[in-house]
């Protein structure tokens, strides 16, 4: 089910790339809807069971995008970011001040879809799919100091709103789920961030 769903996903996102590329062409000779830039900072938090029902207690995020307009109400382009789960203390049997932590950095195109007319405030949908680096640590009184790297497929959906601030630059909220494919499960987070655009 999980499969199918992000070949899906990938399947949508290719085909958006595909039937934009003309409207993108057209859209750079004409020079009437520049990209934009953008930047965001939130906060993410996964609510994997860490052992006993613990669960990390989330951390930063940070990222950019650069999101290309062949249409009003369609946008797409790279994104990249840091996001932080946080770490979670547990007791090994032995001392309970043992820590895990996690943090992936993901680098994926992602594709938004805005519902609302006008240059005023805008809802938009969003889904991205790619790559993303897990990257898990461990400081235990027994198993010692440990760290752990992988880079694994997955895919995000949510929803935002951004609204102008000046002339040619753009604020939003945007909360996002994401789904990381990992061995014999997935790891799953959400991301709640604030985001500043402005055109170039």
């Amino acid at each position: 089910m999980k499969r199918n769903l992000l070949l899906v996903l990938v399947a949508m996102v290719l085909m958006g790339f595909a039937a934009t590329a003309g409207a993108t062409t057209h859209h750079n000779d004409s020079n009437s809807n520049p990209g934009t830039a953008e930047l965001n900072l939130g906060y993410a938090k996964s609510s994997e069971d860490m052992g006993g029902g613990d669960t990390m207690n989330g951390g930063v995020s940070f990222g950019a995008a650069y999101w290309m307009h062949p249409s009003p109400a369609f946008s797409w382009g790279p994104e990249v970011s840091f996001d932080d789960m946080g770490s979670v203390e547990y007791d090994n049997g032995f001392t309970a001040n043992n820590e895990a932590s996690m943090h992936l950095w993901r680098i994926h195109p992602s594709a938004r879809y805005n519902f609302s007319k006008g240059v005023g405030t805008q809802f938009f949908g969003q889904a991205g799919v790619g790559l993303y680096s897990v990257t898990a640590k461990i400081d235990d009184s027994v198993l010692g100091n440990a760290s752990a790297s992988d880079s694994k497929m997955g895919f995000n959906l949510g929803a935002g709103v951004n609204f102008p601030v000046g002339t040619n630059n753009r604020m939003n909220v945007t909360g996002l789920w994401h789904n990381v494919a990992t061995e014999g499960s997935s790891l799953n987070y959400i991301q709640i961030r604030a985001g500043f655009g402005f055109n170039l």
